[in-house]
């Protein structure tokens, strides 16, 4: 049955005859590159590791950003009280040799999504007139296991899984075809091998940018629900 679905969406116009016998307009390899690439995404789309990919990704990534919101909140907090301290020690200083400010970094809010260098560089830098400090210490965590967790992030779960989906299109967009007989009658067509490459590609990676903006909705909602961060324009366009 997709066999012969395949063959009739791949006919080419040309080949054929129109109503009344007339012979039917040819297709340009334009739009024959077009069905291309809409029957690479309709076949690669209802098929069940699609499917199962695509739960996998936006489960994990809404429950890491889960995890990663409520570990942002810990060293938010951790990082208020910090100040707070700073403040503190230094309304209490009254001699100018004895004051020890401490420079403390925030956490950057993006972390939830992608953890990076975040809780392994310092955060705290102390400023002193008698000693030369040249390392900032501490780390920007707040739940140390929930730190553990949040390394698994939305950056690890496309890596992950949306990495194996791509190489299991990528082996169905040739061979897949070839076993499947219907990779000869696309390849019959007037259209290059480089022209035909490029309908396989665009078809799997528009197939994957579903679960790819699935995933990121579904982490920035999490995120907007549980974490108490606000995205200014930085970081909306690096999002």
């Amino acid at each position: 049955m997709t066999k012969v679905l395949d063959e009739e969406r791949l006919t080419e116009p040309g080949t054929g005859s129109g109503p009344g016998g007339e012979p039917a307009r040819r297709q340009s390899p334009r739009a024959i590159l077009r069905t291309l690439v809409f029957k690479d995404v309709h076949d690669l789309a209802l098929t069940l590791r699609f499917m199962v990919g695509t739960v996998l990704a936006v489960t994990l990534a809404a429950l890491a950003a889960y995890v990663g919101s409520l570990d942002y909140n810990a060293r938010l907090d951790s990082y208020q009280t910090k100040i707070k301290i700073n403040r503190d020690n230094l309304a209490q200083t009254s001699v100018y040799s004895f004051l020890r400010p401490t420079a403390v970094r925030p956490p950057e809010p993006l972390s939830i999504l992608h953890r990076g260098l975040e809780g392994r560089v310092g955060t705290d830098f102390g400023v002193s007139v008698d000693t030369e400090n040249t390392e900032a210490s501490g780390e920007n965590r707040g739940n140390e296991y929930l730190a553990i967790f949040s390394e698994i992030d939305l950056t690890v779960i496309v890596t992950v899984i949306l990495g194996l989906l791509a190489l299991l299109f990528t082996f169905d967009a040739v061979c897949g075809e070839r076993e499947g007989g219907t990779l000869k009658l696309a390849m019959s067509y007037s259209l290059a091998r480089w022209q035909l490459l490029l309908g396989k590609y665009l078809g799997a990676l528009i197939t994957l940018l579903i679960p790819t903006a699935m995933a990121c909705i579904a982490s920035l909602l999490v995120i907007g629900f549980v974490a108490n961060v606000h995205f200014g324009v930085p970081e909306v366009v690096r999002i």
